[in-house]
C-alpha cells in the first residue's frame, strides 16, 4: 500500500502516483479531532489544475488521507532533511514535573480507526505514549506506590477470611472430599491493587518496546528511568486483564497517578493493536496525531525553569479574566516580562506576525498581569516570543535582559529569542 510522506510546514505538489486515488474528492482540510469549530487543522488537500496540492500545519502523525491512502506528517525543522527530536524534547520537558499537569491536547490517538500500515522505525507513537508513561510514573511513584483496598479469591487452608464462594468451593474442595479448605472473597490492604498491576505490566511493555526500538531517536533517558522506577514494584503481581479496565477516573488528589494510569492503558492498548507477534515488531498503528506547538511550548517551560529556579519566579498558563498566558516572569532579579511560547521557525529572518503580536500586547496590558508582577504604575510591561530555529543557540541565556534579547522592530518593549530544539540522529 503507497503511503503519502511528508513534513509539516510544507506546502508541495502532490506526485501523480496518487492523484488517482483523490480524484473522488475536491479540495479539503483534516481538523483536529475535537476542536473541529477551531483554526487548528493537520493538513489540508486543495484541487490544483490537473493534480493537488498539500499543506501541512504543526500536528505530527498518521492518518487516512482517503479510504485507500495512509498520510505520513513528520516532524521537521526548517532544512528538509534535518528532523526534531521529539522524544527527547518531550523527555527533558517533563522533568519539570509541572508539565505533566498540562498534558491535555498534546497526543489524539483514535484506537476505533483502521489501523495504518507502518514500519516500526516510522512509528512515532509508541515512543512518544512510552516516554509521557514513564515520566509520569516516575512523578506519580516519588513518595512510593499508592495503597489501597484490593479483592483476593484465593483457596485457604483449614480457615475462612471474608465470604466463602460457594459454586467454587464445592467444585474445587467438596467435590473433592476436601472439606477443610474454603474458597475465600476478602479485601486486602496494600500495593498489589489491580491499578498498581495495570502499571507494571504497562512498564514492562514499555520496556520492550524500547529494548526493540531502532527508529534513531535518544531514549537513553527513558531506560535510565524505567530502571529507577522499576524496584517500587518488586511486591505487586504480573496478573492483569486490560478488558477489566473500563475507565479510569481522575482523583485530584492524586493526579500524577490517574494520568499514568491513562497512558498505562494507552500503552497496552497500542500494544495489542499493531503487534506482529512472529516478528515481534509494531507492523501497523492507529491513526494520531501530536501537537508540537504544545510540545514546543513544554519544552520552553523547561529551559525556562532551568534559568528561574527561585520560587514563583516563572508562571506556567496563568489565568486573568478568562485569558490564559503561556508564561509570567517575575524575577528576583530582572525584568518582568510576558512571555509567549510560538513554534515557527520564519521569526528568526521576519518579524512576529501582527496577530500575534497584537495577542501578546493584549496579555501585558491586563489589570491582572500588572496586580501579579506588583506594578502600581501605567508603564509598559516588556514582552517576548520565544520561537524555534536551528539557527540558534540550544539555551535561554542565564538571565533575559534587554541586551541579549533581539528587539522587534518598530515596536518598544517587544522582544524575541530563538532557540535551538534537538535534532534526531
Amino acid at each position: 500500500m503507497s503511503l503519502l510522506s511528508v513534513s509539516e510546514h510544507c506546502d508541495k505538489d502532490v506526485q501523480e502516483l496518487f492523484w488517482p486515488l483523490l480524484n473522488s474528492k475536491d479540495s479539503f482540510t483534516r481538523h483536529m479531532p475535537g476542536r473541529e469549530d477551531s483554526d487548528a487543522f493537520c493538513y489540508s488537500v486543495e484541487k490544483k489544475g490537473e493534480g493537488y496540492s498539500i499543506r501541512t500545519s504543526y500536528y505530527v502523525g498518521v492518518d487516512w488521507l482517503t479510504d485507500e491512502l495512509p498520510i505520513q506528517v513528520r516532524p521537521k525543522v526548517e532544512q528538509e532533511t534535518v528532523y526534531i527530536d521529539y522524544l527527547k524534547m518531550l523527555t527533558d520537558a517533563l522533568m519539570e514535573p509541572e508539565n505533566a499537569r498540562h498534558l491535555d491536547g498534546l497526543l489524539t490517538v483514535d484506537f476505533k480507526a483502521k489501523p495504518v500500515p507502518l514500519e516500526e522505525k516510522e512509528d512515532m507513537l509508541s515512543p512518544f505514549i512510552v516516554a509521557q508513561f514513564i515520566m509520569t510514573l516516575k512523578s506519580a511513584v516519588r513518595s512510593g506506590l499508592r495503597q489501597s483496598y484490593y479483592r483476593v479469591t484465593e483457596n485457604l487452608k483449614a480457615k475462612v477470611k471474608g465470604r466463602i464462594i460457594v459454586g467454587s468451593n464445592i467444585r474445587e474442595n467438596l467435590s473433592r472430599g476436601n472439606i477443610i479448605d474454603n474458597i475465600c472473597d476478602y479485601q486486602e490492604y496494600g500495593v498489589n491493587s489491580e491499578e498498581n498491576r495495570l502499571l507494571k505490566r504497562a512498564l514492562k511493555v514499555s520496556s520492550h518496546m524500547l529494548s526493540s526500538y531502532k527508529g534513531g531517536l535518544d531514549i537513553s533517558t527513558l531506560k535510565r528511568t524505567i530502571a529507577h522506577i522499576y524496584p517500587y514494584f518488586r511486591n505487586v503481581g504480573d496478573d492483569f486483564d486490560l478488558s477489566s479496565v473500563k475507565h479510569v477516573k481522575e482523583n485530584p488528589i492524586y493526579k500524577d497517578y490517574y494520568k499514568a494510569l491513562e497512558y498505562g492503558i494507552l500503552i497496552l492498548k497500542r500494544y495489542s493493536y499493531g503487534f506482529n507477534r512472529d516478528s515481534k515488531t509494531i507492523d501497523s498503528t492507529p491513526p494520531y496525531w501530536i501537537d508540537m506547538s504544545k510540545l514546543f511550548e513544554l519544552y520552553v517551560y523547561r529551559e525556562l525553569r532551568k534559568v528561574y529556579k527561585g520560587p514563583g519566579e516563572i508562571h506556567y498558563h496563568p489565568h486573568f479574566h478568562w485569558r490564559e498566558l503561556d508564561y509570567l516572569l517575575n524575577p528576583e532579579d530582572g525584568i518582568p516580562m510576558v512571555i509567549d511560547a510560538k513554534y515557527k521557525p520564519r521569526y528568526h529572518t521576519s518579524e512576529p506576525e501582527i496577530d500575534d503580536i497584537r495577542q501578546i500586547s493584549a496579555y501585558a496590558r491586563m489589570k491582572g498581569v500588572y496586580d501579579s508582577l506588583h506594578i502600581e504604575d501605567d508603564r509598559l510591561i516588556d514582552c517576548l516570543i520565544i520561537y524555534a530555529s536551528q539557527e540558534c543557540d540550544d539555551k535561554i541565556p542565564a538571565r533575559l535582559n534587554k541586551l541579549s534579547l533581539r528587539p522587534v522592530t518598530g515596536y518598544s518593549k517587544f522582544y524575541k529569542w530563538g532557540i535551538k530544539l534537538p535534532v534526531r540522529k
